[in-house]
């Protein structure tokens, strides 16, 4: 999904785009983070992937319905219930992906 993100004068008689670009949820590494991805998120507290908002992608279980008014962040699962980050920070760690499946 791309989100836009819109310069111009405002004082301008017509005002139009002049930038898009595609925004990526990544951890501190670089890697980008993944449905499935279990996490660390600081102290003893890990977690699952469920939900990146940015990019409309969700885990079995989950609907963008759900989560779209938010417009951005993750959304991950814990045992105590459903966290929604804003974005990943310097605490939350990738610490296993799950190996692709087979194509469906």
């Amino acid at each position: 999904m791309l989100l836009e993100w819109k310069y111009g004068n405002l004082f301008a008689d017509s005002w139009r785009p002049t930038e898009t670009r595609e925004i990526r949820m990544i951890y501190f590494n670089g890697e980008a983070v993944q449905i499935g991805d279990a996490v660390h998120l600081g102290g003893d507290q890990n977690g699952l992937v469920v939900g990146i908002i940015d990019e409309g992608k969700y885990a079995d279980g989950y609907h963008e319905e759900d989560w779209r008014y938010l417009r951005t962040g993750l959304i991950v699962s814990t045992d105590f219930g459903d966290l929604r980050l804003d974005k990943p920070d310097e605490d939350l760690a990738l610490l296993a992906r799950p190996e692709p499946g087979p194509l469906k």
